[in-house]
């Protein structure tokens, strides 16, 4: 049963990734994702089932920092909110 919903998760996951490439023509899609981080076997699968629904290859990644990253862009909003940057560029490094 789980083997089934983590089948159709990487399923529904890389036709996400091929339609986002068919609008985007994005140069690497990065994952944001704790799952994705603790089992990587799941990226492996996304890789292979989104190879078979297109042509082009775009580099799947996953991110270093995905235990923070809600928190990250949750901190960002805000500040750009509390200090009224709403109309600049935001570039963060970590």
């Amino acid at each position: 049963m789980v083997h089934a919903i983590l089948d159709e998760f990487t399923t529904n996951i890389a036709n996400v990734v091929n339609n986002v490439c068919l609008s985007f023509d994005p140069e690497v899609i990065i994952f944001t994702s704790f799952l994705l981080e603790e089992i990587p076997s799941l990226l492996i699968d996304i890789k292979h089932k989104t190879s078979s629904l297109t042509i082009r290859t775009t580099p799947l990644e996953i991110s270093n920092n995905s235990k923070y990253a809600t928190q990250l862009g949750g901190y960002a909003l805000l500040l750009r909110h509390f200090f009224n940057l709403e109309n600049f560029g935001l570039h963060l490094k970590i």
